[in-house]
C-alpha cells in the first residue's frame, strides 16, 4: 500500500475513509487489517494527548495534576495499536508466502526510521550546538543519539531537569520498535496476543518491583519496560478487536458516554493519583496502572465507535489540524519561552531608558497588579502555544513530507526489487522442473 502524505507523530501509513474501520477487520486473515484505511478520532486523540503534555510544560496547575502523563500514555497506546497492527498484518504476509522476514522487517524498519529520525536529529543539531555555548558541553549525548535518553536519565537523575528531559519517550518508542518488532514477526501470528499478554505482566511485575524498591517515582515513570506495556496493551486491544467489541456490547458499555468517561477517567487520573495515592509509591503505581485501563477503553471506543458523538467531536478539522502535527508540537514545545511577552516588555523598558527616559521596569510594575499578571502569564501562554504550532508546521512541511516522500520511493523500489527477484526465481524452478 502506497504511503500517504498525511502528517502522523506514530503512523502516518493509512489511507483516508470515511467507513467505519470494523468492516474492514472481519477479513484480517484474508490479508486486510482495520489499519488499511483511516481511523476517525485517532488525530483528534493525538490533539489531546499533546495539549496535555504541553499545559504540564508551560503551566503551574498543568505541573502540579501532571496531566501530560495522561498524553503520553495516549501516544503510547495508540501507537501500539498501529504498530502491532501493521507488524501482525506483516506476520500474515509472511505465513502467506507472499513476502519474507527479511523484506517486512526492512520494510518496518525504513518506515520508523523516516518518519521518527529527520525530525528528531535536525533538532538535535540545531539545539546542542547552542546548548554547548551555554553550558559548555552536554552531558549524555551519547545517549540522546542513540535512544537511550530514558536510561542516561534513570543513572543521573538530576539531568532529568534539562532541555532534553521529553526525549525519554521517544527513546522507550524507539527501543520498542528495535526490540519488539522482530519478535512479533517471528512469532506466528496465532501467539501475537499471548506475547503482547506477556509484555503487559512483565510490565506490571517491573512497575511495582522498582515501587518497592528506593527510587524516586520518576524512575518508574520513564523506565523501558515499564512503559512497554503500555505499548503491548495497545496491541492486545488491536488483537482481540473483536472479542472487545463483542463484550463491550455484552456488559452495555458501547454506548456513547462510556467514551467521555473514559476520557475524563485519562485526564483526571494523574490528579487522582497525587490526590488519593499520597506518599505511598506502590498505591501511586496501582493508580496509574488502573489509569492504563481507562486510556484502553478511550482509544477502543473511538475505533469501534467511528459515529459516536466523542468521534465526531474529535474530527473537528482544527482538532485533526493540530493531532496531525503532534509530533512536531511534542518535540518542540520545550524551547518556546512561555513568558514570551514578559520579555518583550522588559525589552521595552530598556529600550527606552536608551533614549533618555529614565528606567521603565514595565515588568515589575506588572507583576504588581494581579490582573495584569495574571493577564500576561495567559497571553504568554498562547504566544507560546502558537509560536510551536508555527514551528511544528515548518517541520512538516520542510522536514518530515520531503522525509515521507522518500521513504516512499525507497519502499516503491524495495517492493519492485523482491518482485523482481520473485520473478527470476520462479523462472529458475520453473527450468529445473521442465
Amino acid at each position: 500500500m502506497p504511503p500517504t502524505l498525511r502528517p502522523r507523530p506514530f503512523e502516518p501509513d493509512r489511507q483516508p475513509s470515511t467507513a467505519p474501520p470494523r468492516a474492514a477487520t472481519e477479513g484480517a486473515h484474508a490479508g486486510k487489517t482495520g489499519l488499511d484505511m483511516y481511523i476517525r478520532g485517532f488525530d483528534g486523540l493525538r490533539a489531546i494527548a499533546v495539549v496535555l503534555v504541553i499545559l504540564t510544560h508551560k503551566t503551574v496547575w498543568g505541573d502540579d495534576a501532571q496531566v501530560g502523563f495522561a498524553g503520553v500514555w495516549i501516544f503510547f497506546l495508540l501507537s501500539g495499536f498501529l504498530i502491532i497492527g501493521q507488524l501482525n498484518a506483516g506476520r500474515l504476509r509472511i505465513e502467506a508466502g507472499r513476502t519474507t522476514l527479511r523484506q517486512e522487517a526492512a520494510s518496518f524498519w525504513i518506515k520508523r526510521a523516516m518518519r521518527i529520525f529527520p525530525a528528531y536529529f535536525v533538532l538535535l543539531a540545531l539545539v546542542v550546538p547552542l546548548y554547548i555555548l551555554k553550558h559548555g558541553g552536554v552531558t549524555g549525548l551519547p545517549y540522546h543519539l542513540t535512544y537511550l535518553s530514558n536510561v542516561f536519565f534513570q543513572m543521573h537523575p538530576s539531568e532529568f531537569l534539562t532541555t532534553f528531559a521529553h526525549f525519554w519517550s521517544l527513546a522507550v518508542e524507539e527501543q520498542f520498535y528495535i526490540f519488539f518488532a522482530p519478535l512479533l514477526l517471528l512469532v506466528p501470528a496465532r501467539h501475537a496476543a499471548h506475547a503482547c499478554w506477556a509484555i503487559v505482566v512483565a510490565s506490571l511485575l517491573r512497575r511495582f518491583w522498582l515501587s518497592r524498591s528506593d527510587v524516586a517515582a520518576f524512575v518508574v515513570y520513564i523506565d523501558s519496560l515499564v512503559n512497554f506495556g503500555m505499548l503491548a496493551l495497545g496491541g492486545v486491544l488491536y488483537l482481540s478487536r473483536e472479542a472487545l467489541a463483542r463484550g463491550l456490547r455484552t456488559a452495555r458499555l458501547d454506548c456513547s458516554w462510556t467514551g467521555w468517561v473514559a476520557l475524563l477517567l485519562t485526564v483526571a487520573c494523574p490528579l487522582i493519583a497525587r490526590l488519593f495515592a499520597g506518599p505511598s509509591l506502590p498505591r501511586l503505581q496501582a493508580v496509574y496502572a488502573a489509569g492504563a485501563l481507562a486510556v484502553a477503553l478511550l482509544v477502543f471506543h473511538v475505533y469501534s465507535n467511528q459515529r459516536s458523538f466523542l468521534t465526531r467531536c474529535l474530527e473537528y478539522r482544527p482538532v485533526v489540524s493540530l493531532g496531525r502535527i503532534s509530533y512536531g508540537l511534542y518535540l518542540y514545545n520545550d524551547y518556546v519561552k512561555d513568558d514570551l511577552p514578559t520579555r518583550l516588555l522588559s525589552s521595552a523598558g530598556r529600550a527606552l531608558s536608551h533614549v533618555g527616559f529614565d528606567p521603565i521596569p514595565l515588568d515589575r510594575l506588572f507583576a504588581s497588579l494581579p490582573f495584569v499578571t495574571s493577564l500576561l502569564q495567559l497571553c504568554g501562554l498562547i504566544t507560546c502555544f502558537c509560536v510551536t504550532i508555527a514551528l511544528a508546521g515548518a517541520s512538516w512541511t520542510f522536514i518530515e513530507r520531503p522525509a515521507l516522500r522518500l521513504r516512499g520511493l525507497l519502499l516503491v523500489a524495495m517492493s519492485a526489487r523482491a518482485a523482481s527477484h520473485s520473478r527470476e526465481v520462479a523462472r529458475e524452478c520453473h527450468g529445473e522442473s521442465v
